[in-house]
């Protein structure tokens, strides 16, 4: 069989009686994992288990990215155990935006344990599900004022008490985002109602 892997794929892509076994035999054989992904979308017949297995095995999360996106069967369970053990917190934040079955309640769980803040961050943007409560605590522990007070411009739901506890804690880090929390127009108004609240809480302690 022939080995140079343009060749074939174009061959198990264009000739109906192609070896298809063997041939994904002969890609798992030359460690092409871009190459096995390709013959997923383009090869009439597909032992998808098989090569499935040679992906995880390989740990190239670009292919299991993509084979996720476009292959008819696809254990995204374990491929998102699979990114989350390499560590690929941009990848995982493709994963919920491209994946047809994603667990987005795992996969904001792995982006926690990897504690990558400007990856929860994009994803409390761009992902259909979102724990909001769960994304802010993250960037929180992550001690990232940048990506606390973007939170707060744009994603959907905000806990700014939280947030503004958070940025007041990272006294030197958090002084540039405070001051451009002050006067950002979704920040501002949520910040005199922790003030006033404060207020109000003193005032009734000292009576």
């Amino acid at each position: 069989m022939n080995t140079d892997i343009k060749q074939l794929i174009k061959q198990g892509a264009e000739n109906p009686e192609f070896d298809f076994e063997s041939g994904l035999d002969l890609l798992i054989k030359l460690k092409s994992a871009d190459s096995v992904y390709k013959a997923g979308i383009y090869w009439k017949k597909f032992n998808y288990q098989k090569a499935f297995a040679f992906l995880i095995k390989t740990g190239d999360c670009d292919a299991i990215l993509k084979a996720g996106r476009k292959w008819k069967e696809f254990d995204f369970e374990a491929a998102l155990e699979k990114l989350t053990e390499k560590k690929e917190a941009k990848l995982i934040y493709y994963a919920g935006l491209d994946w047809k079955n994603m667990d987005f309640d795992k996969g904001l769980d792995a982006l926690l344990r990897i504690g990558n803040a400007e990856f929860i961050f994009y994803s409390g943007i761009h992902w259909k599900q979102f724990d909001f409560h769960k994304g802010l605590s993250g960037l929180i522990s992550a001690r990232e004022p940048a990506f606390i007070y973007k939170a707060g411009t744009m994603w959907k739901q905000f806990d700014y008490e939280a947030g503004w506890k958070a940025l007041e804690e990272l006294v030197d880090s958090g002084a540039f985002w405070r001051g451009e929390a002050l006067s950002h127009p979704k920040w501002k108004p949520e910040i005199k109602k922790i003030w006033r609240k404060l207020s109000l809480a003193t005032n009734k302690d000292v009576n």
